[in-house]
């Protein structure tokens, strides 16, 4: 794929009137997290009013129905949502309390309601193989829950505040960013975490994380503005992007491990590389942070689009098309 092909790429806003059921004390309704499901046969995400919204998608575009909403999740606003990588409609959610809860997004039901011992959770997310979830406080209280039975198997404190979780894909590690800059690598077996190896290449808090689908990389985006990615056979660090001088917000790799995405903190728009090249391919000047929210932007698990929100709370998905109605190029 080409720069053009990105050029060429539409956008189509999701006719979600953030502010027509209730009432938030953020202008504009902001968007906290989003995420695809495996299949992106549905999209989920956050607002800052409370509410989780899900749109139902046919091969990764919009199915002309209204979304499923969901009103107080939980008793603050939904921080971090995982998608059950087994299902096509469960969906695991925290919210700033001692909940993890997991709901059905066809039904907007919720399905368990875990409480995990400790207050001020903000990070959930299933383990790439769905037989585990990790739960994360503010105390950086590590909790391991079995998907299956809903008990909570292993938990550990770590002494630093931690910032960012991933699995690798088969629920055998799990990698934390922390605020001083490391990443500290455990393994998971028999239902215990063993602290293997702390990767050591940044000064300041790693505050996103993402696994290569492919499980050859880790990509790691920290607050000095710098994103690395990290060999899994050499544990060392393969290529930096360090040309913003802003704090990364989330970093993103695509389905075939060929494009990298990066959006920050401070106001500077998202952009797109091709990992080989290292080459800038594309930048989205409306996916920039908020008022109260960062950038997100996230690829389709299945194809190479996209889809990200804007600081005016909008959420974009992108495809292959020729500017129909509805449609609209953004540049």
């Amino acid at each position: 794929m080409t720069v053009q092909y990105f050029r060429d790429l539409v956008t189509v806003t999701l006719p979600d009137n953030a502010n027509a059921s209730r009432t938030s004390r953020y202008r504009p309704n902001e968007v906290i997290t989003l995420q695809w499901n495996n299949p992106a046969s549905r999209i989920a995400y956050s607002r800052t009013d409370g509410t989780l919204r899900i749109w139902k998608l046919n091969n990764c575009e919009l199915v002309n129905l209204p979304p499923v909403v969901i009103d107080d999740c939980h008793a603050k606003q939904v921080e971090s949502i995982s998608w059950n990588p087994a299902s096509e409609t469960d969906l695991a959610t925290v919210g700033n309390d001692e909940k993890v809860k997991i709901w059905n997004t066809q039904r907007g039901a919720l399905i368990k309601e875990m409480d995990v011992g400790v207050n001020g959770n903000i990070l959930v997310q299933y383990s790439g193989d769905a037989k585990y979830i990790v739960s994360i406080s503010k105390q950086n209280v590590i909790n391991i829950i079995d998907s299956k039975s809903y008990n909570i198997v292993e938990t550990i404190k770590i002494e630093k505040n931690v910032y960012s979780v991933t699995w690798n894909n088969n629920s055998s590690f799990l990698f934390f960013g922390l605020s001083d800059g490391s990443i500290l690598l455990y393994k998971f077996a028999n239902d215990k975490l063993n602290h293997l190896h702390t990767l050591k290449g940044h000064r300041s808090i790693i505050k996103s994380l993402k696994f290569e689908a492919r499980g050859n990389r880790l990509v790691a985006g920290s607050n000095e503005g710098s994103v690395t990615i990290w060999s899994m056979d050499t544990m060392a660090v393969t290529s930096i992007y360090a040309e913003i001088d802003e704090p990364v917000a989330q970093v993103d790799i695509s389905r075939d491990g060929t494009y990298l995405s990066i959006t920050y903190e401070d106001g500077e728009p998202a952009k797109i590389f091709e990992i080989s090249s290292h080459n800038e391919f594309h930048k989205l000047p409306k996916c920039i942070a908020g008022a109260s929210t960062y950038p997100n932007l996230w690829f389709c698990p299945i194809k190479t689009l996209f889809a990200y929100s804007t600081s005016d709370g909008e959420v974009l998905l992108t495809m292959k098309g020729s500017g129909q109605g509805g449609r609209s190029r953004d540049r």
